[in-house]
């Protein structure tokens, strides 16, 4: 923030997207670049700055998978022989996420866009939020186990006249950003007749190191936590 550059660029590229889209937290610095050194982006300056990416979306879905459950929850128990287990209580305070591609048939939920941003308009302020929003359709005709949530993130690369998505989801093309899993310390169950679900996720910078980021999820079924 301190550069003085006379002249503005006409285009804006990088790849500063992380797990759950937000991780490591470059884009800040990306949205410094552009109010400092990019064309104005409205559709009327005779010389428009683009970015690439120019729209991101990420998605959440509710899964089921019981092995990594097992796994995410035991590995204290033996670790080459030793126990572990009374640190695991310390984990549960700070829980890390598993960084992998989940196979689709383990979605309960379908995907839904938990935040969506316009790199010509997105300000810093905006990358913390905290929302709740209730699945429109599922993937499972009974009472179903829930282990966690799952992320994705879409990037669009817009010109205005033509338009390529770099898709993270595990409907496509595996990337190396995988995707990003929310393990619960809990099984919970979902019975078939439950309509109201609701998601929560909540993402906040971590004060005390602003490349890191801080996930809370959490699931509400019928008015329970």
């Amino acid at each position: 923030s301190d550069l003085v550059y006379s002249k503005r660029a006409d285009i804006l590229v990088s790849e500063w997207m992380g797990y759950s889209l937000f991780a490591e937290r470059m884009l800040p610095t990306i949205l410094l670049a552009r109010d400092f050194f990019l064309n104005p982006v409205n559709e009327n300056h005779p010389r428009k700055g683009r970015m690439f990416p120019s729209h991101c979306e990420l998605y959440i879905s509710l899964f089921e998978n019981y092995r990594f459950f097992q796994d995410f929850n035991s590995w204290s128990e033996n670790v080459w022989g030793f126990d572990f287990s009374p640190l695991q209580e310390y984990e549960n305070d700070c829980r890390p996420t598993i960084i992998e591609t989940l196979d689709r048939n383990h979605l309960l939920t379908y995907p839904e866009i938990v935040k969506k941003i316009d790199l010509r308009s997105v300000r810093i302020e905006d990358l913390e939020f905290d929302v709740s929003l209730k699945p429109q359709s599922y993937r499972f005709e009974k009472n179903k186990y829930f282990h966690g949530v799952v992320c994705y993130f879409k990037s669009s690369f817009e010109d205005g006249h033509s338009s390529l998505v770099l898709d993270t989801s595990m409907f496509g093309k595996e990337t190396h950003w995988y995707n990003t899993i929310y393990m619960f310390d809990y099984e919970g169950l979902i019975f078939k007749d439950d309509k109201n679900i609701l998601i929560k996720f909540k993402m906040e910078n971590f004060r005390e190191n602003e490349r890191n980021i801080v996930v809370t999820v959490g699931i509400e079924i019928e008015g329970r936590e």
